[in-house]
């Protein structure tokens, strides 16, 4: 299991940085081909130098307000989609908030082949208890019921 913080970095950065002019943290529709330009950029030339392409895409290019939103977060999750990809795991299991979890299972599909399983909401929403209940068991079975 893997949990980080992309989600409030997200939200951090486009809003405490000079890109909170650039990218629209309420834009709905993802853009495939700008999320998987943002996820590559990031690959190639790092986070902090696709963050500044975020801007030029803004305010160079023109680019409309889902298509930037889309590369920001392309570029935002490429460190996700590398730690799921890499894995020791034989699949990967994606959760946590649709806003996030439908753009990384995308990518994960295109550049992982491992296959990828998305929760759905209702599913998400209970992975949390679930896997805690999993861990429970994991270790009492393991510490012949042993105080934990």
């Amino acid at each position: 299991s893997r949990t980080t913080l992309t989600g409030e970095l997200i939200s951090a950065v486009a809003r405490d940085t000079i890109l909170k002019n650039s990218v629209s943290l309420g834009a709905c529709q993802i853009k495939c081909d700008f999320l998987e330009l943002g996820y590559e950029i990031s690959q190639k030339l790092g986070f902090a130098a696709a963050l500044f392409k975020v801007r030029v895409l803004d305010k160079l290019v023109g680019a409309d307000e889902d298509e930037v939103y889309s590369f920001y977060l392309g570029a935002s999750l490429e460190c996700d989609v590398a730690l799921a990809r890499d894995a020791l795991a034989d699949r990967i299991t994606v959760g946590g908030k649709r806003e996030l979890r439908d753009p990384m299972a995308h990518l994960l599909r295109k550049y992982s082949d491992k296959p990828v399983i998305e929760l759905s909401d209702d599913e998400a929403a209970r992975a949390t208890a679930f896997g805690a209940i999993k861990i429970y068991e994991r270790r009492k079975n393991k510490n012949d019921g042993e105080a934990l």
